[in-house]
């Protein structure tokens, strides 16, 4: 018998010829820190204080979070690739004036950049220091005992092995002497690592857009593709999947590299075709970041205005704060662009490009699913997938509000369902993202035999089906320009 609510999607068969956001980041990375379940970060100030500066090992998902944010993405929850059990947590053993092995001092996570931390100990304080020398947290004492269990930003303090010893004795002055020993849990994303990490975001993050951002040296397989985008499906987690491609400037390279993917969920991944170029860390430089970061951007741009089935394409994507284009504050430049014939290419294979407007702005120039348009008619649409999405996670939390009703015999619980997700319809109506002359017309919420019958209430059963049109974006545009002698008229 069924129990509990599930919200699943379908389409109606094609002819051959916002209260809720959707904006949210779910990104997977490697880090020198941090914790492995799933943080969320608002702003990249909170991103660096958690998972720390950028290194050789974080720079791509550092850069990656960093451009998120500086193109609008409110929020964001990070997710350590590896398994905690392969990594070690830098530390140090204090003893006491009387020789004890009194305390181990631990960085917080595990990772190498404990192994930049240094502590200072002394009869009456213990000082936590950076690898410059600088004072970032200090605490005072008399005794071993006093330091246990002390709440902290940057370590932990545990028994050492003779700490039943030690405990009452001061500590015995030491200089500052970094932590030792730490360890990262990967050095690349594996299958097995992107599938485990996948696993930690939990359905009731809610929707977003997840993504794995690609190294040079490490372009993400296909395999992991694959994982990301079974977590999508909507009757899994309802989310949307961003893939990297290894950097070419040859179409045929890239649609190679991005092979095909089952229809199942192909309607919920983006490719695209380049990296991006940002400025650098030092002034006057500039650096190659993975085109994903600032795609999730676009996203959240997007679900911020309200209307989640919108295309964040061209330069007539221009939310105030962000310029034409919805990047040029940031974005300069990308390590690839194509003509308008290689572009159509591109996009037949399901692959997005990057393009530099006759006026130098910066833009994402298509925003189509893996899935062709051959196969469907409406989800090889990014936007439309996106759209999904929202409806989705809104449906959720509308059937929620009815689970363990009473169904009764006059139709008051069904016309109450019917009522909330017909306004649904409207909201979404009212911001252009289904398509009609009215509400009406661009959807219906049907409660009525045989969606709902006495067979399936005495189950305790309540249905519901949710019938929409997905208003489509732009994606070619033609004009034909003819000349016409002075001495006829150009008529109307």
């Amino acid at each position: 018998m069924p129990f509990g609510i599930k919200v699943s999607s379908s389409e109606t068969a094609q002819s051959a010829g916002t209260s809720i956001s959707t904006g949210t980041g779910f990104p997977i990375g490697l880090t020198d820190s941090g914790p492995f379940t799933p943080t969320l970060v608002k702003s990249f100030a909170a991103y660096v204080g958690i998972f720390g500066e950028r290194t050789a090992t974080s720079s791509v998902m550092y850069d990656d979070i960093q451009a998120a944010f500086n193109l609008g993405m409110a929020q964001i929850y990070v997710t350590r690739a590896g398994k905690e059990s392969s990594a070690a947590a830098a530390s140090k053993e204090l003893a006491t004036a009387g020789a004890a092995k009194t305390l181990i001092v631990k960085a917080k996570y595990t990772g190498t950049l404990g192994n930049k931390l240094k502590i200072e100990g002394s009869a009456t304080e213990l000082v936590v220091q950076n690898e410059s020398g600088e004072v970032l947290e200090a605490f005072k004492g008399t005794k071993a005992s006093e330091f246990l269990g002390v709440t902290s930003s940057y370590i932990t303090v545990t028994e050492g092995s003779e700490y039943a010893t030690g405990k009452g004795e001061a500590l015995k002055a030491v200089a500052a002497a970094a932590l030792t020993g730490g360890t990262n849990p990967a050095t690349e994303i594996s299958e097995a690592l992107a599938k485990e990490a996948l696993e930690r975001i939990l359905k009731t993050y809610g929707p977003g857009q997840v993504w794995v951002p690609a190294t040079e040296k490490e372009p993400v397989k296909k395999g992991v593709h694959v994982l990301m985008g079974e977590h999508c499906q909507t009757t899994k987690n309802n989310r949307f999947a961003i893939c990297d491609l290894a950097d070419s400037a040859s179409p045929a390279t890239l649609i190679t590299a991005k092979e095909s993917y089952p229809a199942n969920i192909a309607g919920y991944m983006i490719f695209h075709s380049s990296s991006c170029i940002v400025p650098g860390i030092t002034a006057n430089t500039t650096r190659k970041i993975p085109g994903s970061g600032v795609i999730a951007a676009l996203c959240a741009q997007a679900a911020a205005t309200g209307n989640d089935n919108q295309a964040p394409i061209g330069i007539g994507w221009a939310p105030p704060a962000y310029g034409p284009g919805g990047i040029a504050n940031y974005v300069t430049g990308f390590t690839n662009t194509f003509t308008l014939a290689q572009m159509g290419e591109l996009s037949e294979a399901g692959i997005n490009s990057w393009y530099v407007t006759p006026s130098g702005i910066p833009c994402l120039y298509g925003f189509v699913t893996a899935l062709p348009y051959s196969t469907d008619k409406i989800y090889w649409q990014a936007s439309a997938s996106r759209e999904r999405m929202h409806l989705v996670w809104q449906s959720e939390e509308i059937l929620e509000q009815f689970f363990g009703r009473t169904i009764d015999g006059r139709g008051i619980l069904l016309a109450k369902l019917q009522g909330e997700l017909q306004g649904v319809v409207t909201e979404h109506w009212n911001e252009n993202a289904l398509f009609g002359e009215s509400a009406a017309t661009a959807g219906v919420a049907n409660v009525q035999p045989p969606i709902n019958t006495a067979a399936t209430e005495q189950a305790g059963e309540l249905n519901a089906e949710l019938r929409v049109r997905l208003s489509p974006f732009v994606n070619s545009l033609s004009e034909i320009i003819v000349a016409t002698p002075i001495t006829e008229s150009v008529g109307s």
